[in-house]
């Protein structure tokens, strides 16, 4: 799993930044900071929350992940595929439904478990 959501978020930086894209180091440097920091992360999580508190986390990172791969393929298939092969609008309004969904739902869920650790 770490490693998908490393590629998919790797992937999504990549496609939507040209100045990443001109860095030395390519995509190497932007995939290993991305894996170091989730590794960090995860070893900081793992000694500091119940299992349960990881699910839970672990759920809603990926609900937002798809939320910026929904919003990426959106903007991906908008500039670089011809009108003759995009999705239809209603499926294109149908994958922006799908990110709002998963949105909504990460952004409840990391503010209470904000004002948890944070006291806010």
């Amino acid at each position: 799993n770490t490693d998908i959501l490393v590629r998919t978020v790797t992937d999504c930086l990549w496609m939507s930044s040209g100045r990443l894209r001109i860095q030395k180091g390519g995509i190497r440097k932007i995939y290993y900071g991305i894996l170091a920091a989730f590794s960090v992360w995860g070893v900081i999580m793992i000694r500091s929350a119940s299992p349960m508190m990881l699910f839970t986390i672990l759920a809603n990172v990926a609900g937002l992940v798809l939320v910026i791969g929904g919003i990426q393929i959106f903007l991906v298939n908008r500039r670089f595929l011809p009108r003759a092969v995009r999705a239809p609008l209603w499926r294109e309004m149908a994958l922006l439904a799908c990110s709002a969904f998963y949105a909504f739902f990460s952004f409840f869920v990391f503010r209470n478990l904000a004002q948890s650790v944070f006291g806010w």
